[in-house]
């Protein structure tokens, strides 16, 4: 079942709705084997609100995986980072927002090291990728570290 979270609810009057969670770093396992690292939908309805799900490893999926007969519906969530499969397996119902991607969206630009804090490490690191096209420290995704990576950068200088 799911690392995080395995749901089994046969009965269709508990649907269960998850909002702003975090779903994270799980390492999914069933019998002893690695199974779903995030989310496992086995049987009932599972609705996701303002959900990340990042991190998490399984042998099969490491997002979320939606059993034949069960349901998930989704909305400004984002799925990201997960080993060995990021995506969702299974069908579910796109309500909108939701991001699904191999790397998470930076949640403090300028944290170019992703240490938490935007500092002289990664002040450092954009200026040795000054006029480079592309790469972690181009932060504002123009295709060149410039000028308006730097602004941001000291923009958001200290803890993310």
């Amino acid at each position: 079942t799911g690392g995080g979270i395995g749901l089994v609810n046969d009965n269709p009057e508990n649907d269960v709705t998850l909002i702003g969670c975090l779903i994270e770093d799980n390492t999914g396992s069933y019998l002893g084997l690695a199974g779903v690292g995030g989310v496992h939908v086995q049987s009932g309805a599972l609705a996701m609100i303002d959900c990340t799900v990042r991190n998490n490893i399984g042998a099969e999926f490491g997002g979320v995986m939606v059993t034949a007969g069960a349901g998930l519906t989704m909305s400004d969530s984002t799925i990201c980072a997960n080993t060995p499969e990021n995506d969702i397996s299974g069908d579910w119902t796109d309500d909108g927002g939701n991001t699904i991607e191999d790397q998470c969206p930076v949640d403090c630009p300028g944290d170019i090291n992703g240490d938490g804090i935007v500092d002289g490490a990664d002040l450092s690191t954009l200026l040795g990728a000054w006029a480079d096209s592309g790469g972690p420290a181009d932060i504002d995704g123009s295709g060149l570290v410039d000028g308006a990576d730097l602004a941001t950068l000291l923009g958001e200088w200290g803890d993310c």
